[in-house]
């Protein structure tokens, strides 16, 4: 059930939480908001202060689209916090866990699925003004609609990591002496490896493997874009689109930068060497002019709010929650934001109502309509039943609404397969989405086990089978594997079973069985032979029945026994044999088509 803005307030005030709202604001400060059409700034500083924040933000975004080619993806919803004081953003400094002690760091910036948040003072460190950097390079390829190898994205972020305005001039690619001194020290990791890094091998506890990749990837990204060669500066953007377009990054390299992998290892090991480097310094470019106003109060709470929560300080945005609904009890941006503090207090039932609120409200975005449809969807496979094909589709719809607000969010996929075998009915947009998402996330197994579903309901089932018997090829996940094999198993009893089915409802069980014990000599997946073979013996049970019939109705008795008989020590069901059992004590009773003195 949803929670009705006053039903939220009265839960927030049993919680304690709207006593302290807006305590922060502080009487004498005043808010400002600087728009662009990519991010947002809040902060008290001065106007002039703001928009020359704003500003370089902006040209630092600017300077990589220019990179790119100019492309024009939606990027995900950025608020920036500047604090006037180190005091102030004190407390909002992250925690290490929830109620824990605060992180030494000079400002953060926090990735959401479809958001995220800068919160820093405005005075910050070099270090933390390369960090902030680093991350927006992060923020601004999750946009992509394809996911980027690791040395792309971290070398990009490590270049872009050193972005400043100096006047009417925006430079970046700057040296960075620490991962020259690593890689003078310790040999550049071979690119053959380089390039096959994963996000699984670039965490973990060994932090020289990370910094080696880290220092790697900045050397090969910076030697390509600013080193003398003769490889095209589009080399990053072209590779990029080669390994998207399918082609392996053994192939992929050789062919985009034109010479093996082994000459390019000699080459940068001998830029690192040389010490001769180049830097983009470029006019400014006519980036978004940012739009300074007042910032109202509940647009302030949203931004704390979210701040507080990427910080784990759960109370605080809890507090700017209850705010922002006394405020604005009907944004649903209030709501969502009281569900996600709700959810990080573990108070799921409460969370759940607050999103399915928020969705009520028309959110924009994502989280509200993936949470409410996941947890129907839960419930549904919690009771263990099959969903009506109109309460999949109202849940598979939920599923796409948020697609629709974020199309990278793998789970909504990978849910939203799991119904297209009941979906009713199936619509075209259905068969869209999973083809995007399998082009998103090629290694998503379940995504794939939805675009075969898909392609068998719109009647192509060979296809959808050849899918499933590549999928199992290359020895997916064990849940894939039981997946695809369920699937497998209930498609060929399925097709089975239509043509039995057919036979038998008009009476044709003979041919029935004939069609079956073909279809059995010929093979079967094993699953599926399990679940024929009871259906074997009922046919033959019913073939037996049948002779036994029509030799009664002839008063064939002789054979009419014999049929019984035989039926008796079949391996037919038993409410078959039961009823032959009596029709033979009949026959031993009445003895039929005796002389009336031998019976």
């Amino acid at each position: 059930m949803a929670c009705p803005a006053r039903k939220c307030l009265w839960r927030l005030l049993a919680l304690g939480l709207l006593a302290t709202a807006g305590a922060h604001l502080g009487a004498r400060e005043t808010w400002r908001k600087v728009v662009t059409s990519e991010f947002a700034v809040i902060t008290p500083l001065e106007e002039r202060a703001a928009l020359a924040a704003a500003t370089e933000f902006a040209q630092y975004v600017s300077a990589q689209r220019a990179f790119f080619g100019g492309r024009r993806e939606a990027l995900p919803a950025l608020t920036i916090v500047i604090f006037a004081r180190e005091k102030d953003f004190d407390s909002y400094r992250p925690l290490v866990s929830p109620g824990g002690k605060p992180l030494a760091v000079g400002g953060f910036f926090s990735r959401h699925e479809s958001w995220a948040v800068v919160g820093m003072p405005a005075r910050v460190s070099e270090d933390t003004r390369r960090t902030i950097f680093h991350e927006g390079v992060h923020w601004f390829l999750s946009a992509s609609r394809t996911r980027n190898p690791i040395w792309v994205e971290e070398g990009l972020a490590e270049v872009f990591s050193t972005f400043r305005v100096d006047g009417a001039v925006a430079e970046w690619g700057r040296v960075i002496e620490s991962h020259v001194q690593l890689l003078r020290k310790t040999p550049p990791m071979p690119l053959q490896q380089l390039l096959a890094v994963s996000q699984a091998g670039l965490g973990g506890d060994d932090r020289r493997r990370t910094g080696a990749v880290y220092a790697g990837a900045w050397a090969f990204v910076h030697f390509l874009m600013f080193g003398k060669h003769e490889i095209p500066r589009t080399a990053i953007s072209d590779y990029l689109e080669a390994v998207t377009s399918g082609t392996p990054p053994a192939e992929a390299a050789p062919r985009v930068f034109g010479r093996p992998l082994a000459d390019l290892d000699r080459a940068l090991r001998r830029y690192l060497e040389d010490g001769d480097y180049f830097m983009a310094r470029l006019p400014l470019t006519a980036a978004d002019q940012p739009v300074v106003s007042p910032a109202g109060s509940a647009e302030v709470e949203h931004a704390l709010g979210r701040l507080a929560l990427a910080g784990r300080r759960v109370d605080l945005a809890m507090r700017h929650a209850g705010a922002m609904l006394l405020a604005v009890p009907n944004d649903p941006r209030a709501h969502e934001l009281l569900a996600l503090g709700l959810r990080a207090r573990g108070d799921a039932a409460g969370a759940l109502a607050a999103f399915e609120t928020a969705v009520a409200r028309g959110s924009g975005g994502f989280q509200p309509y993936y949470e409410v449809a996941a947890a129907a969807h839960r419930t549904a496979s919690a009771r263990g039943r099959t969903l009506e094909g109109s309460e999949a589709r109202r849940i598979a719809d939920l599923y796409q609404s948020a697609l629709q607000r974020y199309p990278r969010h793998q789970a909504s996929y990978e849910n939203l397969a799991g119904l297209l075998g009941v979906v009713d009915p199936l619509r075209e947009e259905d068969r869209r989405w999973m083809e995007l998402g399998r082009r998103l996330f090629p290694e998503s197994g379940m995504i794939q086990l939805g675009v075969a579903q898909g392609v068998r309901r719109a009647g192509d089932s060979v296809r959808a089978r050849t899918m499933l018997v590549e999928l199992l090829a290359i020895r997916p996940p064990p849940e894939t594997v039981e997946l695809a094999n369920r699937l497998l198993d209930g498609w060929e009893f399925e097709e089975i079973g239509r043509q039995i089915d057919e036979l038998g409802r008009g009476g044709r069980f003979r041919d029935a069985l004939a069609a079956l014990e073909g279809r059995l000599a010929e093979g079967v997946r094993p699953g599926v032979r399990e679940r024929l073979l009871p259906v074997r013996a009922q046919l033959r049970g019913a073939t037996l029945a049948e002779d036994a019939k029509r030799a009664w109705e002839a008063q064939d008795w002789r054979e009419a026994r014999r049929a019984l008989t035989a039926l008796v020590d079949s391996t037919a069901p038993e409410p078959m044999k039961e009823q032959a059992r009596r029709m033979l004590a009949e026959l031993d009773q009445k003895r039929p088509g005796l002389p009336a003195e031998a019976r």
